[in-house]
């Protein structure tokens, strides 16, 4: 694992992107690792066992939504089952090779369509993770 973050941050680095927040636990070994550029925000997040990437426009923090479900907006993928859990690995793999469709999709100009996009897709998953119906 470390060494697949090694190689998303050394790539993020060089579309520039720098470390902003970092919270690490000692203790416990819990983590959050943020790096940003000027329009977006990727936050890495561990807690025991689970992680979590985290995306959200710098100009809108609170509106932060899981990577997982820009990867489902790339990929234009209507069967995914969006209640998978995927991992750390393949998750900064999809960074790697999709950044600059990230970039695209995170940009002013995108952003009011791609936001509304996530939040349907946020929509159906609670769907099917509370079993909402239809």
């Amino acid at each position: 694992m470390i060494y697949t973050y090694l190689i998303l941050a050394d790539s993020l680095n060089k579309k520039g992107f720098s470390i902003g927040k970092k919270e690490l636990s000692e203790n416990f070994g819990n983590f959050q690792i943020s790096y940003s550029d000027k329009e977006i925000e990727l936050t890495f997040k561990g807690d025991k066992s689970f992680f979590h990437l985290d995306i959200n426009r710098c100009d809108d923090e609170k509106e932060k939504f899981d990577l997982l479900l820009v990867k489902t907006l790339i990929q234009d993928d209507k069967n995914r089952d969006l209640t998978k859990v995927e991992s750390f690995e393949e998750l900064c793999h999809f960074i790697n090779v999709e950044i600059d469709k990230i970039l695209v999709l995170f940009s002013s100009k995108m952003y009011p369509k791609t936001k509304e996009a996530l939040k349907l897709l946020e929509y159906e998953r609670s769907k099917k993770m509370f079993d909402l119906g239809n």
